[in-house]
């Protein structure tokens, strides 16, 4: 109930009243519970984090990623894990740190591919890709795309197939102006060469 509720506050914004539902539902997962009320700690952890992030308190969302790392186990729950890696690329990308936030979210593709979670890892490789486009390396973002775009299509995932469709035409975007093959924007190498003017 305390998770739900929270999801569901969070979702309309009121992020203090989801984080006291949430911290709320996390007392009743102490030791002396049964199993499955203890098996509630870890989803409201996660959810805890997003609102944290969502919210905009990312010190706080760094320090309950950090504590709640070492209660997943990433065999058992790699569901979990995966989650745990996302919102982490996402504090990592939104505070700057974009090597690690890359290396996360690949991660999670790696994990999908090595699980054979096929429908989950096409999404992890539109969110990587996704990432690609905003860090303006659309090259690799497009064959990433056309990638997924394929394999939804193989799987029938029409969703999936239309996103990887959109986000094509968002990487075409990004990387032309109205000027035949001009580019908007230089990539994240190129602003990084010695002597470039800004």
């Amino acid at each position: 109930l305390y998770l739900v509720m929270g999801w569901l506050l969070a979702a309309f914004g009121q992020y203090q009243d989801a984080l006291g539902a949430l911290q709320q539902g996390v007392k009743h997962t102490s030791a002396k519970v049964s199993d499955l009320a203890q098996q509630a700690l870890i989803p409201l952890q996660i959810q805890i984090i997003s609102a944290y992030l969502e919210k905009g308190e990312f010190p706080h969302a760094r320090k309950k990623l950090a504590v709640l790392e070492s209660k997943i186990d990433q065999r058992r729950q790699p569901g979990w894990f995966v989650r745990w890696l996302e919102l982490s690329g996402k504090l990592n990308f939104m505070q700057g740190h974009l090597g690690a936030a890359l290396r996360q979210f690949w991660q999670v593709v790696e994990i999908c591919q090595k699980g054979n979670f096929q429908q989950a890892r096409i999404e992890a490789m539109l969110n990587f890709a996704h990432i690609l486009i905003l860090l303006n390396q659309t090259h690799v973002a497009e064959q990433l795309l056309r990638s997924a775009r394929d394999q939804a299509h193989a799987l029938k995932l029409a969703v999936l197939k239309i996103r990887a469709t959109f986000l094509l035409h968002v990487a075409y975007a990004r990387a032309h102006s109205l000027a035949n093959d001009v580019s908007i924007a230089p990539t994240v190498t190129e602003m990084r060469k010695p002597g470039r003017k800004k």
